[in-house]
């Protein structure tokens, strides 16, 4: 008896081991495929309404990246167009990022952001965060998820 009890803490104890250990192997994974200088493609606003509202972004939004370091750090420039129809730099800004399980938290200075990873491929980077509280859908429903979806530059 004392035996069998013996190898049922035995057992508990290697059960939550693998447990823990596969959580941290996906998280290594993840992090490795997450590394690199992703480029955007297109939104998707998710609205209130359910509706689905699918964004391409033009050539100019495309020179945007989000260059995410294997030492933890993440740099995001943004592009717009111009009345004068020129691309200019909207905004860079510099902070970290770490993963906790399917969750991609970036910190820019005081702000952390959380976004869910939908699809993580060695080209494809989709990913899903709360919308701002005032942004509303062309049926004029808000906007509740937007998934953006990037490829890794070469």
């Amino acid at each position: 008896m004392k035996e069998l009890k013996l190898f049922c803490k035995f057992l508990i104890i290697f059960m939550i081991f693998l447990s823990c250990s596969s959580e941290n192997n996906s998280n290594i994974e993840i992090s490795s495929l997450i590394i690199g200088n992703w480029k955007p493609i297109s939104e998707i606003a998710i609205c209130n309404s359910t509706q689905q509202e699918v964004s391409t972004l033009d050539s100019c939004e495309q020179m945007g990246s989000w260059i995410i370091n294997e030492n933890h750090s993440i740099t995001i420039s943004e592009y717009y167009t111009s009345t004068n129809n020129d691309c200019e730099l909207d905004f860079t800004n510099s902070g970290n990022w770490s993963i906790n399980d399917n969750t991609l938290n970036i910190t820019l200075g005081n702000e952390t952001v959380s976004a869910e990873i939908i699809e993580l491929t060695n080209n494809t980077l989709k990913i899903e965060f709360d919308a701002d509280d005032n942004t509303i859908c062309n049926d004029g429903s808000s906007i509740l998820k937007i998934h953006g979806i990037f490829e890794k530059n070469e």
